[in-house]
């Protein structure tokens, strides 16, 4: 619903009381809004080409602000144009003491007296205005105002009143001739009582003090301030090779002709390439990704098979090549950089020369996350790299591994033939990560490397992963001098893995060397079977209880206690899961 605009004249009695500030029209806010879009439009004409982002943006801003106040109002924006200010309905919604840079003293200049939208204005004619406004601003040439460009223009839904046009409304001028003086000038009729003149000095007082900031009607708030930084960084970033590409693209796919598109294919990967040459990886990657986008293209199946070719022949080697020169010359660089985000950007099949970049120590972990991408699948392109002599490209690759497929542990296991023991280490992490059956006889023989991290390693395998075929080489490691080079919780590992390998011969493994525990008491004996009796708590089988019941009851040593221990901890176990299923069964 439209709301009519009417301005009654006060009578006498309506007059406004001294010090009382005049009531604002109604819809001020919104011709307030209006005048300050135009003020940006106008500001961001000069800076950046119309059909950029930032004066587009700022531009449908403005239209939005005019169709705000016509629904409102239902009528025509009248603002009348005077030396400093823009005035609507008598109320200030511009003001600018600065003539350099105020855009109604520029109006004013060329005898603007108002300035009409009528309701039907459309988006092109406000830009046509504005551009007239930004063209009026050079006064070389007189034919350059904006009287003569105004009208050139021919404009439909914008009207604007010069002072000839006023002129003319009033009639014949009254003005006396050149040279006339009169005889008489009465100056009093032109003067005000001195009660009229001190309202007037608080009325501009009280102004000049609610305004001491500037005028409200310009201020930017922080929504519109970063609307405008938005707008400034999308311009910023555009590149002009963005919309050939676009245009190219949309033509070529358009027509009957596949080789035309064929050769569209060939003119935009010139450009990619002479991009990568000049190490322009932020543009590159923002055209390879705006290709992939198929939402923007209406291709057939066999242009999109000549996209995807085309964009697969980029990660040739004589292409990647400047990717490598760049991250050499390089030192220090953010994983978000412009360099990482073009290989992300780019096909799998790039993936090979990027396993190449990883001996880059300081790049690595990013490069390594750009492969990571890729998803899985390509297990067999990274496995020849675990036996780099590179260390750290083999460990890298080893990483990349894990993270991408779950069912590379017979890969993996190919470090632990690697000469570096960082290798061997870490092929062994990770295959105790991945807990995969299939790699126990890969994990044994690690059991007679002089290392005893290796040996550790393979002993939280075992522990984690039941390999029957592990059995005797645990066995015959609890026997050397080695396994007592470990902790305690290793050691009770080591015997739990021999148990999940065997239980019956674990067990009676176990049992011989517990019954010989009166015959041994030396330190390192004593160690052995202590942890093989605390291993016995993780397989609780009848043969198991009868041994720590029959040890328990020795009141004596260290035995005694240890299994005393180890039964109460079984039996405890036992009973909560005795109770637990007779409240399932009551239940």
């Amino acid at each position: 619903m439209s709301t009519a605009i009417s301005r009654e004249p006060k009578s006498s009695d309506e007059e406004t009381a001294p010090g009382e500030a005049l009531p604002e029209p109604a819809l001020v806010a919104e011709v307030k809004d209006f005048v300050r879009s135009l003020v940006v439009v106008d500001k961001h004409i000069l800076l950046y080409p119309k059909e950029g982002r930032v004066v587009q943006g700022s531009l449908g801003a403005l239209f939005s602000a005019f169709q705000k106040f016509r629904a409102a109002a239902g009528g025509p924006l009248r603002l009348e144009v005077r030396q400093l200010e823009l005035v609507y309905e008598d109320a200030v919604v511009y003001q600018e003491a600065r003539a350099e840079v105020s855009l109604a003293s520029r109006l004013h200049k060329d005898f603007v007296k108002e300035v009409v939208f009528q309701e039907d204005l459309t988006l092109e004619e406000l830009m046509e205005f504005l551009v007239c406004l930004k063209e009026s601003r050079a006064m070389d040439r007189v034919e350059d105002d904006l009287c003569t460009l105004f009208w050139e223009k021919d404009f439909t839904h914008v009207q604007v009143k010069f002072l000839d046009d006023m002129a003319t409304d009033l009639g014949p001028s009254s003005a006396p001739a050149a040279g006339a003086r009169p005889e008489r000038m009465d100056l009093v009729r032109f003067s005000i009582d001195e009660e009229e003149h001190e309202r007037l000095q608080r009325l501009v007082a009280e102004r000049t003090e609610r305004l001491s900031d500037g005028d409200p009607a310009l201020e930017l708030t922080e929504v519109d301030l970063k609307a405008i930084t938005q707008l400034a960084d999308a311009e910023e970033a555009y590149f002009p090779l963005y919309d050939f590409l676009s245009i190219l693209v949309q033509i070529r796919s358009q027509g009957e002709d596949f080789q035309s598109f064929q050769d569209a294919m060939s003119l935009v990967r010139s450009v990619l390439v002479a991009l990568f040459t000049r190490f322009e990886f932020a543009h590159a990657e923002g055209m390879i990704r705006k290709l992939k986008d198929e939402h923007r293209w209406s291709l057939t199946d066999a242009q999109r098979q000549a996209l995807k070719e085309m964009l697969r022949s980029l990660c040739d080697k004589a292409t990647l090549r400047f990717v490598g020169i760049f991250l050499r010359q390089a030192q220090d660089l953010p994983a978000e950089h412009d360099v990482f985000k073009l290989m992300a950007a780019l096909e799998p099949e790039a993936a090979p020369y990027f396993c190449e970049l990883l001996s880059h120590r300081q790049h690595a972990p990013a490069i390594r996350e750009v492969l990571r991408g890729f998803g899985g699948g390509l297990s067999d392109v990274y496995a020849p790299y675990l036996l780099s002599p590179d260390p750290d490209m083999a460990c890298a690759v080893m990483d990349l591994l894990l993270v991408t497929d779950k069912n590379a542990g017979d890969r993996i296991a190919a470090g632990l033939r690697h000469e570096d023991e960082r290798v061997r280490i870490a092929a062994a992490k990770s295959l105790v990560e991945l807990g995969d059956p299939r790699c126990g006889p890969s994990m044994a023989p690690l059991l007679r490397e002089r290392s005893v991290e290796l040996a550790s390693l393979a002993i939280q395998f075992f522990a984690k992963t039941t390999c029957p075929a592990a059995f005797r080489d645990l066995a015959a490691f609890t026997r050397t001098g080695r396994f007592l080079d470990l902790d305690h919780p290793t050691k009770e590992q080591c015997f739990k893995g021999l148990l999940d390998a065997d239980p019956e011969q674990g067990i009676r493994l176990i049992a011989d060397d517990l019954l010989r525990w009166s015959i041994f008491e030396g330190k390192r004996s004593v160690q052995r079977k202590r942890a093989s009796l605390w291993a016995l708590r993780h397989h609780p089988r009848p043969e198991c209880l009868t041994l720590l019941r029959r040890l328990a009851k020795r009141k004596h040593g260290q035995l005694g206690a240890a299994a005393r221990c180890v039964l109460g901890i079984v039996e405890s176990a036992a009973r909560r899961r005795d109770l637990a299923s007779k409240g399932v069964r009551d239940g």
